[in-house]
């Protein structure tokens, strides 16, 4: 099994946290982008080569694992979970990618208010489940939650001081297994 996507990837590093998976590093956005298009028409990593298919999606790369009994299968309630994280993802990342190319977002246009809404419902959402300790158990949607976290730690697209248990969550993950290794401050 091969995964193909960029060191600093969100969606790459939960899926680096869950299996050792034999990494293809690449630069989506620049170097790679030509080998991205002939592996994944929906040009977004990661993307896992096994037994000659190309899976996209983490969620899709999951549940084949989960299919394989490489993992347990996750309940709705963890299921629903994982939507969250992976929601405020797709908010942060598509912020992310628009500062990048200096395009500025009016939080006022229906873009703005969309992502603005979604990433305040799902971190408060999240803050309730951590307080609960939804959290405790290391398993996937854990691993999603603090891959999330640190990268919009380090790319500053995030603040966490209104939301003390997932502060206290993240913090508490230093000492998992591939958490130092898969640190996206190590690629840059």
């Amino acid at each position: 099994m091969k995964l193909y996507g960029s060191l600093t990837s969100p969606y790459v590093r939960k899926l680096r946290l869950l299996t050792n998976f034999d990494l293809v590093a690449m630069n989506i956005y620049e170097a790679d982008r030509e080998k991205l298009k002939k592996i994944s028409p929906v040009m977004k990593i990661p993307v896992l080569e096994i037994d000659g298919a190309y899976l996209y999606d983490s969620r899709v790369i999951f549940n084949e694992l989960v299919n394989r009994g490489l993992h347990p299968q996750l309940n709705w309630e963890r299921q629903n979970l994982l939507s969250v994280i992976d929601g405020a993802m797709d908010s942060l990342i598509n912020r992310f990618l628009l500062k990048r190319s200096n395009i500025e977002l009016d939080p006022t246009s229906v873009l703005g208010r969309s992502h603005g809404d979604r990433l305040s419902l799902s971190f408060a959402h999240l803050e309730e489940a951590a307080g609960k300790e939804k959290f405790e158990e290391w398993d996937f949607p854990s691993m999603s939650l603090y891959a999330l976290m640190d990268w919009s730690l380090f790319r500053e697209l995030q603040s966490y001081e209104k939301f003390p248990s997932l502060v206290k969550f993240h913090a508490a993950q230093s000492h998992r297994p591939r958490v130092a290794e898969t640190d996206p401050r190590r690629a840059v």
